[in-house]
């Protein structure tokens, strides 16, 4: 018996009881067997921890180094200068947990400035999941991090045998993992693989494999989404929907077009004068006249097709129903349907007063599945949006124009209040910021936090904390220099903590910064 499989035993007797599993069960051979049977003799429990302190020690050092045929090739010289010692210390600082979110900062600088990564830390770099999408890890680590990488991808690298064998026998997560695997290699292999086992899948595990299909979605993957659908499990039936809706053209997309062209109907009359007028001044034809009838159920076939049936609280269900609905049709069918701008549209769905909000909101979600910064730029300003589709429509905006439309929200009135546009637009934008963006930013929370002036902004300041935070790691150092905060409020014993860390951490990226000389 090996030392492993002896501990085995030893671990089996102390759970049952040395009285049921005596020291004579415990067999090895050499050295560790012969000291095991002398232990024996004290028996009982003094003979299982005599034992245990035997057999742990030896399972550390009993083992036989594993013995290769050739060595790989060594790595190339290394061409680039190590960083400094004040880098390297606080990189292991970094790797040790405290202020680890500026650890892709950091390598990015080295990078840039022409320096490498400590060959000591780079295991541990490498294997860091949020450092390995970024670009300036594989320039940063050198000659030798390209040999380690290669050796991680290769380790990593797994048969088709191998991923068969892991579908077949491992956990959910281990096959959803595998899935995603076999997904990126061959699309139409993997989608086989989930429809041959689907039947005897859990809808629990249904739900979350069919989740992996989002990764190479085409064509070909609508009919085994279709039959989805028709699936026992609500959360499969959605998840298919959600699929279906992001492939350009499908059934459903059609399905619910249908719908919505006969709840919805663009209605064309003889102009009034003052409506000629108006679209001679506009250079367009006069803009139709909206007729909007939401379905009165939510039938079997709607369901099926993604519809919920029951609303949320405080909505009505035919707003409901419409809204969904709407949410499933691309923002363009609608022009290219009715003729009309995208401005226009969004003007024509504002005037509508009883359905607005639910065509608007619907049409809003549209948008933002479709992620069209021009729609989602023109869907921001409009009314009846909810906050969630909101903040997803400015994520939506390119980070240029996103900044562009902070910085000019800043003049607003309610300029950073909880709620405010320029608030939604700030926590949206999650790219470096420009200095003078940055800078606007904090003289903007300046003046917030005077108007406060002796109010109780602890639930502000709350929300705010994570927010400095956030933007310690975003705003140029030297942004902060000179902002005049309004210390000599009341109110700035609430906001004073949270700035000081803000303040602080952008000393410390500056030092850190500084330091790669």
């Amino acid at each position: 018996m090996s030392g492993a499989s002896t501990w085995e035993a030893l671990l089996a007797r102390a759970l049952v009881g040395t009285d049921r599993a005596p020291a004579s069960d415990l067999d090895a051979v050499g050295e560790l067997g012969d000291a095991l049977r002398a232990a024996s003799d004290r028996g009982g429990s003094a003979a299982l921890l005599a034992h245990a302190a035997l057999l742990a020690p030896y399972r550390r050092a009993g083992f036989v180094p594993l013995s290769v045929s050739s060595l790989p090739e060594p790595a190339a010289p290394e061409t680039r200068p190590l960083v400094p010692l004040p880098t390297r210390v606080r990189l292991r600082e970094m790797l040790e947990g405290e202020r680890g979110r500026l650890l892709p900062e950091l390598i990015s600088a080295a990078a840039a400035r022409g320096l490498r990564l400590p060959a000591s830390l780079l295991p541990e770099l490498l294997a860091r999941p949020d450092l390995r999408t970024l670009p300036e890890l594989s320039a940063a680590a050198g000659a030798r991090g390209a040999w380690l990488a290669a050796d991680l991808v290769q380790g990593e690298t797994l048969e088709d045998g191998e991923l068969l064998s892991r579908w077949e026998h491992g956990d959910l997560a281990l096959r959803t993992r595998t899935l995603s695997e076999l997904r990126r290699r061959d699309p139409g292999r993997a989608r086989e693989l989930l429809e041959a086992d689907w039947a005897g899948e859990p809808a629990a595990n249904r739900a979350e494999l069919l989740g992996v299909l989002r990764e190479g979605l085409g064509p070909e993957d609508e009919a085994f989404l279709e039959a989805a659908l028709a699936d026992r499990g609500k959360t499969v039936r959605q998840g298919a929907a959600q699929l279906l809706a992001a492939l350009p053209g499908s059934a459903l997309i059609e399905r619910h077009w249908a719908r919505a062209r006969e709840w919805v109907v663009f209605v064309r009359k003889p102009p009034s004068a003052l409506e000629r007028a108006r679209a001679l001044a506009r250079g367009r034809d006069p803009l139709p006249r909206l007729e909007v009838t939401p379905p009165g159920t939510c039938d079997a076939d709607m369901q099926r097709d993604g519809v919920l049936p029951k609303p949320p609280s405080g909505r009505g269900e035919r707003a409901w129903w419409l809204e969904q609905t709407l949410a499933f049709i691309p923002p363009d069918r609608w022009t290219r349907d009715s003729g009309l701008d995208p401005a226009e549209l969004v003007a024509l769905f504002a005037q509508e007063k009883e359905w607005r909000a639910p065509l608007l909101e619907g049409l809003a979600l549209a948008a933002r599945r479709s992620e069209n910064p021009a729609w989602a730029a023109l869907l921001l300003e409009a009314p009846e949006i909810s906050a969630p589709t909101r903040r997803a429509l400015a994520a939506a905006l390119p980070p240029d124009d996103l900044e562009a439309a902070l910085l000019s929200s800043l003049n607003d009135k309610d300029a950073l209040e909880e709620g405010s546009r320029s608030l939604l637009l700030l926590d949206a934008l999650r790219v470096p910021l420009r200095e003078a963006t940055a800078r606007a930013v904090l003289e903007g929370l300046a003046r917030r936090i005077s108007r406060g002036r002796n109010r109780n902004a602890w639930s502000e300041v709350w929300n705010w904390t994570e927010r400095l935070g956030d933007l310690a790691l975003r705003c140029p150092p030297a942004a902060a220099e000179g902002i005049s905060w309004p210390e000599h409020l009341n109110v700035w014993s609430q906001w004073e903590r949270p700035i000081a860390i803000f303040s602080e951490t952008l000393r410390y990226r500056r030092a850190m910064l500084e330091e790669l000389v």
